[in-house]
């Protein structure tokens, strides 16, 4: 059973994106050929206003330790960093499993800006060497820039820096060929590599997460200064030893790879209906995850 404020609040505005776009393609015919060619630009802005457990979170095994806690309310409060008294029920206010809160190290609420740009340019050519065959070749480069993190953790220095990768060139080919000349039979194939983009969301995770902009505390009941509850604090909280987790991207962290294939044959059996049979393959190379450097022995 969860009351209270929920982990993702407070959040003084909802993510806000505005993109502008600007996008262009051509056409070209020449003899047996139909080339196509063309770019596109986006200009993205992000703003973000979430700070994660901000508000405090008490966690309880129990119903009843929480019931005691509750009972507690009728008595007068003890500021958050006096020494936990012990009463005939166990420690007075304090008898939850953990308590956790965030901070934002820039008094900004959790409060991020930031821009980004994507760029795509392609050709593409598709031309008949036979009456019976079509043939499609094109080649396209994505571009995605990065932003430069404004608060890095000087204790992490791969937090200062995010990688924009700039060698995403995706060659595509493609066929569609009648072996008879009876157009009954048409045989289809195409492959590609495609590449997707980094989610802004994450972007804004490896530049606020990395231990210095945003710091998460937790405490124990038995913790010195644990707050007794519901109170939360109202700042960082002084005196506590420790160190906040640390979230940053490899050195080489670029976008992600998918190559496609697929092969299909269409039959016409009798006037108006056909069968087909389609064979279709997918891999994802150099995928986002996630992976804990700091467990313990």
């Amino acid at each position: 059973i969860n009351f209270g404020m929920p982990d993702y609040l407070p959040r003084a505005a909802y993510p806000d994106e505005k993109r502008w776009q600007i996008s262009q393609n051509f056409s070209w015919l020449r003899g047996r050929h139909s080339i196509k060619f063309g770019y596109d630009i986006n200009w993205v802005r992000d703003k973000m206003i979430q700070l994660f457990q901000g508000g405090g979170v008490y966690s309880y095994s129990t119903l009843n330790d929480l019931a005691l806690d509750c009972l507690n309310l009728q008595l007068p409060l003890a500021p958050c960093q006096s020494t936990p008294t012990t009463g005939a029920a166990g420690i007075t206010g304090r008898h939850y499993t953990s308590f956790t809160q965030g901070f934002d190290s820039v008094g900004k609420g959790g409060e991020l800006q930031f821009g980004n740009q994507d760029y795509g340019f392609y050709v593409e050519d598709s031309f008949k060497p036979a009456s019976n065959l079509t043939l499609n070749l094109g080649l396209r480069y994505d571009l995605e820039t990065m932003p430069t993190p404004s608060t890095p953790n000087p204790l992490i220095p791969a937090s200062s820096y995010l990688n924009t990768d700039k060698n995403n060139f995706g060659p595509r080919v493609g066929l569609s060929w009648d072996p008879f000349k009876q157009q009954k039979t048409v045989v289809r194939l195409g492959a590609g590599m495609y590449y997707g983009r980094t989610q802004n969301s994450t972007i804004s995770s490896l530049m606020r997460e990395n231990g210095e902009r945003i710091k998460a505390y937790q405490f124990l009941p038995s913790t010195p200064g644990s707050p007794a509850f519901p109170q939360v604090f109202s700042g960082v909280p002084s005196g506590v030893s420790g160190r906040p987790n640390g979230f940053f991207p490899a050195r080489d962290f670029v976008n992600p790879l998918i190559y496609q294939l697929e092969l299909a044959i269409e039959q016409e059996v009798f006037r108006n209906f056909t069968v087909s049979a389609t064979y279709m393959s997918t891999r994802g190379q150099k995928m986002p995850l996630f992976r804990d450097i700091n467990l313990f022995a």
